[in-house]
């Protein structure tokens, strides 16, 4: 029977570096397709079966957003912040999306000025 080699365990600190280091791009690129793909029409809005598929596919690449940005937070030694839901909030049901959309902007922001100073400029 042969065996399997073995995997090199991975350490949390060097996994949190890895993550720390792409997730910025890839949230930038995720945040630049939504915009994308949210304001291009995929089908009529009065054909109801198109828009509920288009409007679906853009919930799930907001909460893939979400995921992401909370990933990142951990991988820079945070903890994820807790969903806040419109009822716990007290908000109106599109403040969810701003403030979602606000915390990715923002976590992409400080990255990029952090490579700034890394830079030296």
């Amino acid at each position: 029977m042969a065996s399997r080699p073995r995997r090199k365990a991975v350490r949390t600190d060097d996994l949190r570096a890895d993550l720390a280091g792409r997730l910025p791009g890839r949230i930038r690129a995720l945040l630049a397709d939504y915009e994308t793909f949210a304001t291009a029409a995929a089908a009529p809005l009065e054909e109801a079966k198109g828009y509920a598929v288009h409007h679906a596919a853009c919930k799930a690449a907001l909460q893939h957003a979400d995921m992401l940005v909370k990933l990142l937070r951990w991988a820079e030694g945070g903890e994820p912040e807790p969903a806040a839901t419109t009822a716990t909030a007290g908000g109106r049901p599109g403040d969810d999306l701003g403030r979602l959309l606000a915390r990715a902007r923002d976590a992409v922001t400080d990255d990029e000025e952090g490579e700034e100073e890394d830079d030296g400029t």
